[in-house]
């Protein structure tokens, strides 16, 4: 959320989008929709209650042109859990529970989203912040929505909505878009991933802290060092470059603070961060990170799915230094649909990934000579990469097809290309592997 919206129900201010907007927006609603569908209705037994909390919600709607209005993240949060459940039902028929959390600490933005931005996008019975039962458009299944709307700054109120997400159980998602980087502490982090089943999406302002190193050992150093708690972070970066090497180091730098400071050491469970990049129009460099952070695996595959899905940029993996992101500028047609890649630099990207692949799995295959499950072989590499589940099993399928890695599944033999998290991979007895040649 930019520091210049500003929402005003009784002016009908209405601030104007920004193309990167979408584009978080549409990532957001992808996510959400696909998140339902896979932990709620991919099989028999799915998660059943979910809690999302958009912890700087502001008034839920934007003026696109001087007629257009366009949803904000409440209203596509909302939308996209329905996506998904809809989707979810054609599979399997269950009840889901799903409470919404809208935080901000302006009064008429609460406002403006509940008496303007939520009746105009047909959401008024969720106003009154009671439970409503939603049905779908073939009446299949029921999902029992909840909204809950708080006034006050994100950290002063956090304790309180993580006691109310840990008391519903379930998966639950915060989405954090604040103006800078010090709304959100890495405390807050830590208290968040400390909740079972829980992920962040957060907006890193990455130009704010290139710009405000320069004063890391002056008036900024409280915020920089107690709230973000990167004193021993980004020490090297050269404030006078924006090389490549430079857009690379400080990518590197926010992974590793995130994955140091972001969870606590009394979980055992793994972390994991991966990061989209948004460069705005007219610039040449990062404005900020997309930065996704759960300990689930499957969470990561899926945004990851969605962060190629939205990715524009056909080179980053060659230099190191994006990952997937999204470049606004020239990127945007007159009805607003992101452009993608055309099929010759999909296929550049593909083989990018696969010769990534095929390092850092057949190193791991190597290295373990008795075998690995995929599941053991994704929890492992999947940060280090921007390859799909996809991609991962199209990989391993091939190496199978040349005969250098045999699948078990049940203690047998598996030959197909849909592989499961329980399938052991090992190399081919007795046989070089020419995967590993230059290894």
């Amino acid at each position: 959320m930019s520091n210049k919206a500003k929402w005003n129900f009784e002016d009908e201010e209405i601030p104007s989008i920004e193309p990167h907007t979408k584009i978080k927006h549409l990532i957001l609603e992808q996510y959400i929709e696909n998140l339902i569908y896979v932990m709620h209705g991919k099989t028999q037994y799915g998660i059943k209650s979910f809690t999302l909390v958009d912890g700087f919600c502001g008034g839920g709607q934007y003026r696109d042109g001087q007629e257009s209005f366009l949803p904000g993240s409440p209203i596509r949060i909302i939308e996209a859990v329905r996506k998904g459940f809809e989707k979810a039902n054609r599979q399997y028929e269950k009840p889901l529970d799903i409470k919404y959390i809208f935080i901000d600490n302006k009064k008429n933005h609460i406002d403006f989203l509940k008496n303007r931005s939520m009746p105009y996008f047909g959401l008024s019975s969720l106003v009154d912040e009671e439970k409503h039962a939603y049905r779908n458009n073939t009446d299949r299944g029921q999902l029992i929505e909840q909204c809950e709307f708080i006034c006050g700054e994100f950290e002063n109120v956090v304790n309180s909505v993580i006691l109310n997400v840990n008391h519903r159980k379930g998966h639950s998602l915060f989405f954090l878009d604040p103006f800078g980087y010090t709304d959100v502490s890495m405390a807050t982090f830590r208290k968040i991933h400390d909740l079972p089943k829980s992920e962040v999406i957060y907006t890193y302002m990455i130009d704010f802290i290139r710009r405000f190193l320069k004063e890391r050992n002056g008036k900024l150093s409280n915020p920089f060092d107690k709230i973000l708690e990167a004193e021993n972070y980004y020490t090297e970066a050269s404030l006078d470059s924006n090389s490549n090497g430079q857009q690379c180091y400080l990518k590197d730098e926010t992974l590793r603070l995130f994955r140091d400071k972001g969870f606590s050491l009394c979980n055992s469970q793994k972390p994991f961060v991966f990061t989209f990049s948004l460069i705005p129009k007219g610039q040449k460099i990062v404005m900020y990170y997309l930065v996704h952070m759960s300990r689930n695996i499957k969470a990561l595959e899926v945004i990851k799915e969605c962060f190629q899905s939205t990715n524009n940029l056909d080179c980053q993996y060659h230099y190191e230094v994006y990952g997937y992101g999204h470049r606004t500028i020239d990127f945007y047609n007159d009805n607003h649909d992101a452009i993608q890649l055309d099929t010759k630099d999909m296929l550049n990207l593909e083989d990018s990934i696969m010769k990534k692949l095929e390092n850092q799995v057949g190193n791991l295959i190597l290295s373990n000579s008795d075998g690995i499950t995929f599941e053991n072989i994704k929890q492992k590499t999947m940060e280090l990469n921007p390859a799909s589940s996809q991609l991962y099993m199209k990989y391993i399928y091939q190496c199978q097809q040349d005969r250098e890695i045999e699948i078990i599944r049940k203690d047998k033999l598996f030959t197909g290309w849909n592989l499961q998290n329980g399938d052991f991979v090992r190399r081919r007895k007795y046989k070089q592997l020419s995967i590993f040649k230059n290894i």
